[in-house]
């Protein structure tokens, strides 16, 4: 439902309404959001994309007209939207951490055993594709050992973590930062309806406008990331070869 919502918001609130099932569908959506485990992570949508995916269908209803979606659902959604961002932020931040310190990991190991493993495979007369086969179960043990010292839990047996995005899966929202969707929707809803982005405003509480400042700051943040990319990118692509 997020991602037809994300494409087409107004045709797919007109099939569900046709079909009489849009407040069940809905609040099944906000109840599977809202699930957590013991551990307080979330139930339901661990993986990165799945998060994004609801960003972005959950931001797509916020330009939706009044008549098409009350104030009512309009402050609801705001506010799960708000909470969805934050989880994905900081589950995205884990992510590039963990691959930053595995990436230092990996670094020291290579260049702490390479010049004795070298020296020591010259010594036996040890071709290349040996020394591949032999690097690779090494990192096979050490795979093995990682695992067997990892905490369990029978009932949060699943972490986030545990649901990381396969790189080489490409889709068409890859391009799509949720954070500047959210804030240029939220821009584009303030400059059409002013009063209804008054209503809204005035129903968020103090840590709902935390989050919202928040979020904002790091759309700006993000923009000018994926600004300097784009400019790094072209810059490359102009170089000669």
């Amino acid at each position: 439902i997020a991602n037809s919502v994300y494409y087409n918001a107004v045709l797919t609130l007109s099939i569900l309404n046709k079909l009489c099932v849009t407040t069940e569908v809905f609040n099944l959506w906000f109840h599977l959001l809202q699930q957590v485990k013991k551990s307080g992570l979330r139930a339901n949508f661990k993986r990165e994309h799945d998060k994004k995916v609801c960003c972005l269908g959950l931001t797509s209803l916020l330009a939706l007209p009044g008549e098409q979606f009350p104030g009512e659902a309009l402050e609801r959604v705001f506010k799960a939207t708000l909470d969805l961002l934050v989880v994905y932020k900081d589950q995205v931040t884990v992510a590039a951490n963990e691959e930053e310190v595995e990436d230092d990991d990996m670094d020291g190991f290579q260049t702490d055993d390479e010049e004795d493993a070298n020296a020591s495979d010259k010594e036996m007369g040890v071709d290349a594709e040996d020394e591949d086969e032999a690097d690779n179960i090494r990192l096979q043990k050490l795979a093995a050992q990682a695992k067997a010292f990892r905490p369990t839990d029978d009932d949060d047996d699943d972490s986030d973590d545990d649901f990381s995005d396969d790189e080489e899966l490409q889709s068409p929202i890859d391009e799509v930062d949720p954070f500047v969707f959210f804030v240029d929707t939220v821009k584009a809803l303030q400059a059409s309806d002013p009063i209804r982005f008054q209503n809204l405003t005035q129903t968020l509480d103090f840590h709902f406008q935390a989050l919202a400042n928040s979020v904002a700051q790091h759309a700006e943040q993000r923009r000018a990331e994926i600004e300097k990319e784009k400019m790094e990118k072209a810059s490359a692509m102009a170089a000669p070869s």
